[in-house]
């Protein structure tokens, strides 16, 4: 955490205006991992604000999404109501690092999981080849800069199109069981807490948005959630290397997946082992590294399949 704040004042002191976009990236992340999220977010907020007044001579409007409480996130009654008519389900699938079998095998997994009440199954990608008939293939609508997992920002756009509950899931998952509790979702947004990966290590109130259910279109927290979109700048990706990052910015108090269904989503490398996941789950991610086709395991093999 020094090293990066004695980078940044090097940069700045050897030529003016200058900024030190890595040093500030790992900043973020180091700020977390000594347990300092809050500031780590305050004081982004003010840098990109520095950043875009420069740049354009205007101030930077932050955008803030404030969801209902935790306890009211819930059908009381338990039922699937509207939701289970309209379901939504997307993922996105962008450049070469996934071929079409991982879209192709969520495609099934999510008709096992949750069946007739899956309305619309969409991949927002730049390129719809060998795809299943049955998945809706929408366009990216892509921007200067953009990369890997900052496209997850379109889904959260008013081009997208969305409306009701959407549930977005990473292409790296595997389903393994019934994912129909999400139905009871009432919540705005919600996605999961990375304290509950491996891979997010020491990063025990941060996101992990390899899934995010929340609730689109409308005047009011879907409406909100553009801001996902549309507040990205070029200030925003000088100061972020982490999708992730600007969820906790922009929807600092959303939802985690693991408080409402507990046991239902876990993390391959923390939570599996050669015989398969624990009872009760229905969902494994895989950060990072391994990835589903790098791994033998007869379960996969049975759960991940054409």
């Amino acid at each position: 955490m020094e090293s990066c704040y004695r980078a940044l004042k090097v940069e700045a002191e050897a030529r003016e205006g200058s900024f030190n976009s890595e040093a500030f990236a790992n900043l973020n992340i180091a700020l977390r991992l000594c347990g300092q999220r809050e500031r780590a977010i305050r004081e982004t907020w003010e840098q990109i604000g520095v950043l875009h007044a420069s740049a354009s001579g205007e101030p930077y409007r932050v955008p803030r999404v404030e969801l209902p409480p935790l306890a009211a996130a819930l059908d009381s009654a338990g039922g699937e109501g509207s939701a289970a008519a309209g379901l939504t389900v997307v993922c996105v699938k962008w450049g070469t690092k996934y071929g079409p079998e991982y879209v192709n095998r969520l495609r099934l997994g999510v008709e096992r999981a949750l069946g007739g009440a899956v309305r619309r199954f969409v991949c927002f990608t730049e390129d719809g080849e060998g795809l299943r008939p049955d998945v809706e293939v929408l366009p990216l609508q892509e921007r200067e800069g953009w990369q890997g997992w900052w496209f997850k920002a379109s889904i959260f756009s008013a081009q997208a199109g969305l409306r009701g509950l959407v549930l977005y899931i990473d292409l790296d998952t595997v389903i393994v069981g019934s994912l129909r509790p999400l139905l009871s979702y009432r919540g705005g947004f919600a996605t999961l807490n990375a304290a509950d990966f491996s891979a997010e290590e020491g990063v025990d109130d941060g996101f992990n948005s390899s899934l995010i259910l929340w609730e689109a279109g409308g005047e009011g927290v879907g409406r909100q959630l553009c801001a996902l979109h549309d507040s990205l700048s070029d200030a925003v990706f000088r100061c972020l290397m982490r999708w992730d990052h600007w969820l906790e910015m922009v929807v600092p108090t959303a939802h985690t997946l693991q408080q409402l269904f507990p046991g239902l989503f876990v993390d391959y490398r923390k939570h599996c082992s050669a015989k398969g996941p624990p009872q009760g789950a229905a969902l494994v991610c895989f950060p990072r590294n391994p990835k589903p086709h790098q791994l033998q395991d007869p379960w996969i093999s049975h759960h991940w399949s054409d």
